[in-house]
């Protein structure tokens, strides 16, 4: 039977790992976008209020000026698919419009991401494209910069490697 010294190498390892400490309970929206494994992604439930609400924000002084301009923000959604924190991950190049992508990305309600048909919270992005005229404009996404691609996968072959190991 092998002795203590042979399981302490293996928690000291276990300690080690964030990944571990990230999965094990929801993100805290304070530190930032991570990545959490979902097997459906949060989904919008109120997608035609969102529609008011862009062009109730669209800047009043760029309306007519045939200006388009698209902002792209990490949104956190919560387990019960309420928007529990906003970030620019991608500048319109205009912070007013910013400001204006911030306050549709906290009117979203969210259908939540599930993990094993679990809820659980997750950092996503979703493009915010205003367009100039009478719609306001619309949304896009989830709109992956390629980098967030790569780290999402990254992260995901991680996760699963981890659960393979504990299983």
């Amino acid at each position: 039977m092998p002795g203590l010294r042979h399981f302490v190498p293996v928690l000291v390892l276990l300690a080690l790992l964030p990944a571990q400490r990230v999965f094990a309970q929801d993100p805290d929206p304070a530190d930032g976008p991570v990545f959490v494994a979902r097997d459906v992604e949060p989904t919008i439930t109120n997608g035609e209020e969102l529609g008011h609400v862009l062009r109730r924000v669209y800047p009043s002084g760029y309306r007519d000026t045939g200006l388009d301009v698209t902002a792209i923000l990490w949104i956190y959604v919560a387990r019960d698919g309420s928007v529990g924190g906003t970030r620019v991950l991608k500048s319109s190049g205009y912070d007013v419009f910013d400001r204006a992508a911030t306050q549709v990305g906290e009117a979203i309600v969210f259908e939540p991401a599930l993990r094993n048909g679990e809820p659980v919270a997750v950092w996503m992005n979703q493009a915010i494209h205003f367009k100039s005229g009478e719609s306001g404009g619309f949304l896009e996404g989830p709109a992956l910069v390629a980098d967030d691609v790569v780290r999402a996968r990254d992260s995901a072959k991680n996760v699963n490697r981890q659960e393979d190991d504990n299983n």
